[in-house]
């Protein structure tokens, strides 16, 4: 930057000048386990520091949002209309408070809350109907189960969880009063799903090509048992179809709540989780049966002892043909196991922030894609013209919304803080769930019911 060029270290002597480039950077905060960059590179910059929204600016965003959902048009009654908007500051004071008293140390290097966070909670409460939302305290219930699922499923110790569970409830109590403090106190929390719902019966005037779907309905289970039967009837399903590689699952409390927890992520759009556990606690056996309830595929590279940087670029090459050429929902598990050399982690974590993958795709595949996704596109975006950028994002866009990445890593040694700090999409990319040790009940569940737990 300083002398417009560079030597070239080949060639001894030759100079490569760079002309008409600008350069555009972007950092975090040094601190915490990231370095500053050095003053000499720093000094070539105009510095642009990039505070926060202020609570007004962030109130307005989300309340557009969540008010805007939550609509009489939409059927919504005016009672669940004034608790939304009541909601709105309570998420911001709910997530400032958490960052406050949760602060990252070397244990809890994963402690890292950002705006992101208030995203996917309201996210997660735009998937609602009028038909399940019919009153404030189903609305109030939701907000809880939304607000646990993303901040604090991260939560390493229980003392963690229970003073996330009693700032809320205190929350609660301020703005609504005591009647509806019930609703939230520790202990009393809802699971919402949208797999509880059979498809409808085929009437025979339906065309040949309309697969019957089952309806995705977001609502809360009514009970672990009921939940059990209809986990078990997909399990059925799910080994009968898959030739070779049946699962033997217990469902017991705690791999009934991760299920919903995973299930939660792979229905959103551009939803991605890091499961975190020790090896053999039902992470990815889990995430199979979440994604085969969602209807995806599922993918897992094959580690052959040749198997390099060049592998994963194929593998990822047909990951977004899948996702943004096809359109169709896949998961991609990728476990630590998998990691045969640290540069993969560096293709997961443009996976993961941006999408993008340099040099992913040639030109001329790029173009086949495109040439395959105008008819699409003009369908879905009639007035957008078909330009070769405009197609790309398109395709960008799906591949986002479809591809699904479930991180399953072991907390075990120094590994997984290392690459945290040094991938930093790892963790702000996805919606992370620890896997606690089995309490007594599963223990109990598995010796009793006599297969594999996972």
């Amino acid at each position: 930057m300083e002398q417009n060029g560079f030597y070239n270290l080949e060639k001894p002597g030759e100079f490569t000048n760079i002309v008409d480039i600008q350069f555009l950077a972007a950092m975090i905060h040094p601190g915490g386990g990231r370095n500053d960059i050095p003053q000499r590179l720093k000094r070539q910059f105009s510095v642009f520091n990039c505070t926060l929204p202020s609570n007004s600016s962030i109130d307005k965003i989300f309340g557009v949002i969540g008010v805007g959902h939550y609509c009489s048009q939409r059927g919504f009654s005016e009672n669940v209309r004034a608790t939304v908007s009541k909601l709105v500051p309570l998420t911001r004071q709910l997530w400032q408070m958490t960052k406050v008293k949760m602060l990252p140390t070397p244990a809890k290097f994963h402690y890292i809350f950002n705006l992101r966070d208030l995203s996917r909670i309201w996210q997660g409460m735009l998937n609602t109907t009028s038909e399940v939302i019919s009153d404030s305290p189903v609305l109030i219930r939701l907000w809880k189960h939304e607000c646990k699922r993303v901040v604090a499923d991260r939560f390493t110790t229980p003392e963690d969880v229970e003073w996330f569970d009693l700032a809320l409830a205190k929350l609660i109590e301020g703005a609504f009063g005591r009647d509806k403090k019930a609703l939230v106190e520790p202990g009393a929390d809802a699971y919402f799903v949208d797999f509880l719902r059979d498809a409808p019966e085929a009437t025979g005037e339906e065309p040949d090509d309309v697969e019957v779907a089952m309806p995705k309905v977001y609502e809360p289970i009514k009970s672990f048992e009921h939940l059990k039967e209809r986990l078990n009837m997909f399990l059925q399903i799910y080994n009968e179809s898959i030739r070779g590689a049946g699962m033997d699952l217990v469902f017991f409390e705690d791999a009934m709540v991760h299920l919903v927890k995973i299930s939660r992520v792979i229905r959103t759009p551009g939803g991605n989780a890091l499961l975190v556990g020790v090896g053999g606690s039902g992470k990815q056996s889990l995430t199979k049966l979440s994604s085969f309830i969602a209807g995806y595929d599922t993918f897992q590279i094959t580690l052959t002892r040749s198997y390099s940087t060049s592998n994963l670029m194929e593998d990822l090459k047909l990951l977004y043909r899948t996702a943004g050429q096809q359109g169709k929902g896949i998961s991609f598990i990728f476990t630590d196991n998998e990691i045969k050399d640290e540069a993969f982690l560096e293709y997961m974590n443009n996976v993961l922030s941006s999408g993008e993958v340099s040099n992913l795709f040639a030109r001329d595949e790029i173009d086949e894609i495109s040439s395959d996704l105008i008819p699409v596109m003009k369908k879905e975006h009639p007035r957008r013209p078909p330009t070769n950028e405009n197609l790309y994002d398109y395709f960008m866009s799906r591949v986002r919304q479809n591809l699904h990445v479930i991180l399953c890593f072991s907390p075990v040694g120094e590994k997984f803080r290392n690459r945290a700090l040094k991938f930093p999409a790892l963790i702000s990319g996805c919606t992370i769930d620890w896997f606690s040790r089995w309490p007594k009940d599963a223990l109990v569940a598995g010796e009793s019911e006599d297969p594999l737990l996972f």
